[in-house]
């Protein structure tokens, strides 16, 4: 009947958002865009990170083999970099997560670091989520 229909879902995001747009890569899929300022203020208060998201060791024995995301709040920041309940967070840049000094060294270097690549176990299959930090 030639009409045009429009559906609104509420305000678009501004450039405040953690996640600011996404652009094509072809070795990782896509690359999203996150704010620095984000960044340091999860680095100053680490608590924000723990509303949004659970995440426990997971071991083989002794060895730690990675970490388990046990819970994502729905909506949440932690939700729009994609990472899913399950996933199993096996490494950060390419270093391999099998002992915490690895993990508490990225964190303390995070501040200096432009670019992100998260891989993760999903369903049995290796995932890389890749960010940008601008």
């Amino acid at each position: 009947d030639s009409k045009e229909y429009i559906l609104n879902f509420g305000k678009p995001r501004t450039s405040k958002s953690f996640i600011t747009k996404a652009k094509g890569n072809s070795n990782t899929g896509t690359v999203k865009k996150i704010s620095r300022n984000n960044i340091k203020k999860y680095v100053k208060n680490p608590t924000k990170i723990w509303k949004q998201i659970s995440i426990q060791p997971l071991k083989n024995g002794r060895k730690l083999k990675g970490f388990k995301v046990t819970r994502v709040q729905r909506g949440s920041e932690m939700a729009l970099l994609g990472l899913q309940k399950n996933d199993i967070i096996i490494k950060v840049n390419n270093i391999e997560l099998n002992s915490f000094k690895k993990v508490t060294d990225f964190y303390a270097n995070i501040n200096k670091i432009k670019e992100v690549e998260i891989v993760v176990l999903r369903n049995n299959e290796e995932k890389e989520l890749a960010y940008e930090i601008h």
